[in-house]
């Protein structure tokens, strides 16, 4: 029974490490893909996230915007951010449909 007990602990912390919020430290938008490092926590920093933006709707996110990032299988290594987005210069006061 121990077993089992420790393969779900195990599968539950996997879980939770799926997804990750956190803010943009750098990045880099030379390559084929754009690249991001990210403050997850105060001891936990990516580097080389890649991440991901709708077609055509591409910018380069400045420091300290905030990120979601889903990590593969909870692995840490093996993450992309989904979304971004920057409280600072965020457009405001924006009507419905706009």
């Amino acid at each position: 029974m121990s077993d089992v007990s420790g393969a779900i602990e195990r599968m539950y912390r996997r879980i939770l490490l799926i997804v990750g919020r956190g803010r943009t430290q750098t990045g880099s938008d030379d390559g084929a893909v754009q690249l991001q490092q990210v403050r997850l926590g105060r001891m936990d920093t990516v580097d080389n996230v890649p991440r991901l933006a709708e077609y055509g709707f591409n910018s380069m996110p400045p420091p300290d915007t905030d990120a979601i990032v889903l990590f593969v299988g909870g692995n840490r290594s093996n993450g992309v951010i989904v979304a971004t987005g920057n409280q600072r210069f965020r457009m405001r006061s924006l009507r419905p449909g706009e």
